[in-house]
Order: structure tokens, then C-alpha cells, then sequence
């Protein structure tokens, strides 16, 4: 995506929300990398030149948003029912019973059928798009092109074919957006927006609607407009388009293929789902600073005084974890006077807490995280050494983890559904 489409955000963002499902600096930098190293190759043999002519500027005031929304509102049901014909076609396939060469043979004649009149049916539909955008088509053109690529679009994924959706589907939102905005102009709402503002936030609520992640849809077309102006639009459409599409069809374009061939849809879940498969590395942030072992008690006081920690690590030279130290055991040394000058951490602290490792998987770390009564639970790096090397903040992975089970309890519930 980064190579083709000259987004390298977007490329890096689907690779992680879309295929991994996981935005863990571990994965998501190599893919960050990847994407960056693609699209400058591609740029030093393709040159810049976009695939989507989009010289389109202006400000997106208040008042217009509420156009925007209604779009996202329209897209999302466009999006969930384009999935649905998907879905529909491909059964009508399979229970023709038809071999798979003679089904891309029906696939392929229909196709055909259709570019007789309309070519722009075919292929990538780059300079459909660019025609939309421009405003070279009136509203019944921009209408039957809908409909044809639509028809067209099921036909070959229905049949078997290899190849994208992506690009469809934005060549569908461009449509659906050019529509809307051929029709607003026509009834004076808003004539000042161009038509070509309503076919680029077509195409992200509708890539939204049919990958449900408003995210990938936003980056990808703000990459390919370069119009930080329609960020607004953008947002708002994607948002409600993605809520609309997900009460239409509830699985998302790239998820339907596979659940078609018997993937259940609780595969990846696991106990928790797939943010419990998450790494304690993932959540891990610096450590709370730690108390040497020898630190006296007035360091310790003022270490409490000028922190917002109840609970402090104790380390000795190696930073090794020996202990922690809590605020409220303090106050059985208050009444000692001149004794506390040879008071030091290691007199004070509790013994050595459970810690968690940065290789531990989240739903492997929930007895500790129950268990503790620190807000900030100490990392090592391994139960030999026991060296401090980060903490985790408790709230943060048992929110991640009651996420990650509502999740689970819901493609559960769906798949009884079903059965």
C-alpha cells in the first residue's frame, strides 16, 4: 500500500490494525520502517505524480459538518450492504456447485457484459475516480457508474477471482460521495463545496465502512490529498460510517473471505482475545526511581514528600530489585527520635514483590496485576538477575484486558448466534 498507493502512514497503519491487529512498538516500528523504505523506491522509480488527481482547496467551516455526517451516515449503509451482496454472491457460487474455472468464466463474461457500454467498469478504476473528482460526470452518469461497478465488484470476488478490494471500494466511495454532492449542489446545499470534497470523503467512509477502522481511512486519503482542510470532514464521516456499517455487517471486508472458508471468528482470540496476546513489554514504561538499599530514612521521607508514589522500589549498586518500600510503613519509625539517623531502606522495606517480565503475555500477567496493590508494578528483566528495568501501570493493563475480554464474549456470542 505504501509503494502503490504513495501513503506510507496508511501502509504502516493497515499492516498493524488491519493484519496484526496490534500496535505494539515491537511490531509496528519494523512495519513503519518497511513502509517508509517502499515508498521511497517506488518514488525514485514512479517519481511523485499521484494516482488520484486531488487539486482541491478549501476550509470546511461548522456549519457544513452536518452534510458530512449525513454522508458518513449514507456510506456506512452502502459499505455494510456492499459487503452483503459480497457475501451473497460468493454463496450463490458455492451452491451452484459450480468448478471454480467455469464460475471466473461467469465472473468474467458478466464483467465483459457490462464494459460493453461502460469500460470504466474495468480495471483499477484510477481515472473513474479522477473523472469524479474533477466533476466531469453528471448525476445519472455518476449513479449507473455506481451500480456497474458494484455489480461488477461481486461478480469477481463472488466467482473466485484474485485480486484487491481496496481500490474498488474506493472507486464506490468516490461514486457513492460524488453522488451526494452532484445531488446537494443540484438542491443548493452548500453549492460552494466542489463535488470532488464529497467523492474524497466518500472514499474514506466508505474504505471505514467496508475495513471498519475510520483510522486507516482518514490517514490514507488525507496521504492522497494532501489536504490537511478536509481533516474534519474526514473524521467525522469515517467515524459514523464505520457505527453504521459495523450494525449493518459486522465483520470487516478482509475478515469476510476468511470466516468463508470455516476460520472461526474467536480464533484469535484466545482466553482474553488478541490485546491479552500483548506482551508486558508492550505496556512497560520508565521505572519509578528507585531508593538505594543504604538510602536513610530522611531521603526516604523526602522521596515520599516529592512524588506522587505510594510505593517505592529499593535497589542495591547492581540495580538489582531487593524490596519496596510503602508510604505507611513509615509511621512505625516516627516515634524513634534520633534512632531514625540509622534507619536505612533496607530496615523498612517489604520483602521482594511478584514482578512481572517484559516477555510475559498480558492475560499471563493478570494474578499479578489482581494481586498488587501498586499502581505502578515493577519490571525486571528476568526472575535470575531481578535488575528494575521499567514498571507498568496497573489501571492501563487490567482496562487492556477487561477490553480484550468484552471482545471475546461478543465474537463468542455471535458464533452461538450463528450456530
Amino acid at each position: 500500500m505504501a509503494a502503490a498507493y504513495n501513503a506510507p502512514i496508511a501502509g504502516a497503519v493497515f499492516a498493524a490494525h488491519i493484519v496484526l491487529g496490534n500496535f505494539s512498538m515491537h511490531l509496528f516500528a519494523p512495519l513503519v520502517c518497511a513502509a517508509v523504505m517502499a515508498s521511497m523506491v517506488s518514488r525514485s522509480f514512479f517519481g511523485m505524480d499521484p494516482l488520484y488527481q486531488t487539486s482541491i482547496g478549501m476550509n470546511i467551516t461548522l456549519t457544513q459538518l452536518p452534510l458530512f455526517l449525513l454522508l458518513g451516515v449514507l456510506c456506512g449503509l452502502a459499505g455494510g450492504f456492499f459487503q452483503k451482496t459480497m457475501q451473497w454472491c460468493r454463496t450463490l457460487f458455492q451452491y451452484a456447485s459450480i468448478p471454480l474455472p467455469f464460475q471466473m468464466a461467469i465472473g468474467g463474461a458478466a464483467i465483459c457484459g457490462l464494459a460493453v457500454s461502460f469500460p470504466q467498469v474495468l480495471g483499477n478504476g484510477y481515472h473513474g475516480v479522477n473523472l469524479i473528482l474533477a466533476h466531469q460526470f453528471d448525476l445519472s452518469t455518476v449513479i449507473t457508474l455506481l451500480l456497474l461497478r458494484w455489480v461488477a465488484t461481486i461478480f469477481a470476488v463472488g466467482s473466485g477471482a484474485v485480486g484487491g478490494v481496496m481500490t474498488p471500494t474506493l472507486f464506490l466511495g468516490a461514486a457513492v460521495g460524488g453522488t451526494f454532492g452532484l445531488y446537494a449542489t443540484h438542491v443548493h446545499w452548500y453549492p460552494e463545496i466542489p463535488v470532488g470534497v464529497f467523492a474524497l470523503v466518500g472514499m474514506s467512509s466508505m474504505l471505514a465502512a467496508t475495513t471498519h477502522s475510520p483510522l486507516l481511512a482518514m490517514i490514507m486519503i488525507f496521504e492522497i490529498s494532501l489536504n490537511y482542510n478536509l481533516m474534519p470532514a474526514l473524521m467525522i464521516a469515517s467515524a459514523v460510517s464505520t457505527l453504521v456499517a459495523m450494525q449493518v455487517h459486522r465483520t470487516n471486508i478482509y475478515s469476510e473471505s476468511l470466516y468463508a472458508k470455516g476460520m472461526d471468528e474467536a480464533w484469535e482470540s484466545g482466553q482474553f482475545g488478541e490485546a491479552s496476546r500483548q506482551r508486558v513489554g508492550d505496556f512497560m514504561r520508565l521505572p519509578v526511581v528507585p531508593l538505594h538499599e543504604n538510602a536513610v530514612f530522611t531521603e526516604i521521607a523526602d522521596r515520599f514528600i516529592t512524588s506522587p508514589f505510594h510505593y517505592l522500589p529499593v535497589v542495591d549498586a547492581q540495580t538489582r530489585l531487593k524490596g519496596m518500600v510503602a508510604l505507611n510503613d513509615l509511621k512505625e519509625y516516627l516515634h524513634m527520635g534520633d534512632q531514625l539517623k540509622g534507619v536505612i531502606a533496607l530496615d523498612i522495606m517489604r520483602q521482594l514483590p511478584s514482578c512481572l517480565t517484559p516477555g510475559q503475555r498480558l492475560d499471563e500477567a493478570l494474578p499479578i496485576l489482581l494481586s498488587t496493590e501498586m499502581q505502578h508494578v515493577p519490571v525486571i528483566n528476568n526472575r535470575s538477575e531481578k535488575k528494575l528495568i521499567g514498571s507498568v501501570n496497573r489501571s492501563e493493563a487490567l482496562g487492556q484486558l477487561v477490553e480484550a475480554m468484552d471482545l471475546r464474549n461478543q465474537l463468542v456470542g455471535k458464533s452461538s448466534n450463528r450456530k
